[in-house]
């Protein structure tokens, strides 16, 4: 059976059987503005248990073993949401997974949620927020983000083939084992890197996604024979030393992601990205009459302040939001 659900300029469409059918959901369509999906079929979700972990060895986290088992309940659309719930029958592990789309964007934002239905008690150490493959890799490249103290925001980009090497996977009839993976570690959830990433090519489609919090994250590239596959999470228990422990009826929801689709290139995407933060923030008019709040800390004066420093810059952050607001800057 095939699920369809139209939101903002999002298309999504996604494949379930019976209960007792043998296959979990997988995502089957994702496109903007009804241009062809950037998606192939995938599995919608996959979590990891402390007694169970992956269905064949792999560094990436996809083909979880409860994930594989999970099937179809129900399914809810709301104005601005769809909810899907699977159910594992051997752990009693149900999974409800959320998209919800911003009016007039091209994004989507993603979580997914897990409850305990059995009635023992299941240690989750991982769960996958965002969960893509993508039909086509030709011509991709990755963008990413390094960051430190005084070192924020250095953005790289290289073809995707650097990251995931050739390994004619094809020939050895098996899927890659490897991925490529950027992590927060410890309390500075951008300490090293930035829980942002993009997949471009000069003529589109592009995704450009962003984890939205501010504890422990990873994002991966991965490859199969013949496509890749995007995971965007929060905490787990490799990159982070995460467990939680579900007892019979307990609930625990995964980091929100939020992923934007572009017809066109690198800053077709990082625009549309921008539009999906606006909308989430809902950033609303400026009023002319309220009082500038500038802080001259980082940056600028260093914690060094004085009247003559501070008052350029504070005229020049007031001309900067008055003129953004008409949006010329």
């Amino acid at each position: 059976m095939t699920l369809t659900w139209a939101a903002g300029r999002i298309d999504l469409a996604f494949s379930h059987t019976d209960a007792d059918a043998d296959a979990p959901v997988h995502l089957t369509r994702l496109a903007v503005d009804g241009a062809a999906s950037v998606v192939a079929t995938h599995p919608l979700v996959d979590l990891f248990t402390a007694s169970e972990q992956r269905e064949r060895t792999s560094q990436a986290f996809i083909l979880s073993a409860v994930g594989s088992r999970l099937r179809h309940v129900d399914h809810r659309i709301d104005v601005d949401s769809l909810h899907i719930r699977q159910r594992d029958a051997i752990t009693g592990l149900e999974v409800t997974s959320t998209a919800r789309v911003r009016p007039g964007t091209a994004a989507a934002q993603w979580t997914h949620t897990v409850r305990n239905g059995g009635d023992r008690a299941v240690t989750l150490t991982a769960i996958s927020s965002l969960e893509l493959e993508l039909a086509d890799r030709e011509g991709l490249r990755l963008l990413w983000g390094e960051s430190e103290w005084l070192a924020e925001s250095r953005w790289h980009e290289q073809p995707l083939t650097e990251a995931l090497p050739a390994l004619d996977l094809v020939s050895h009839g098996q899927d890659g084992r490897g991925r490529f993976v950027r992590a927060s570690h410890g309390a500075w959830s951008t300490g090293e890197y930035l829980p942002t990433g993009l997949l471009v090519r000069d003529d589109g489609p592009s995704l450009a996604w962003q984890i939205e919090t501010s504890a422990g994250w990873s994002w991966e590239i991965a490859q199969t024979q013949t496509s890749i596959t995007l995971v965007a999470a929060g905490p787990s228990d490799l990159e982070h030393g995460f467990a939680e422990r579900l007892k019979a009826g307990e609930s625990f929801t995964s980091v929100p992601v939020g992923l934007a689709v572009a017809d066109g290139g690198r800053d077709a995407a990082f625009a549309a990205l921008t539009g999906y933060r606006r909308a989430l923030h809902e950033r609303r008019p400026v009023d002319a009459s309220l009082p500038v709040i500038y802080n001259d800390y980082m940056n600028t004066l260093d914690g060094q302040p004085s009247t003559e420093a501070l008052l350029p810059l504070i005229h020049a952050a007031a001309d900067a939001v008055l003129v953004g607001d008409r949006g010329v800057g």
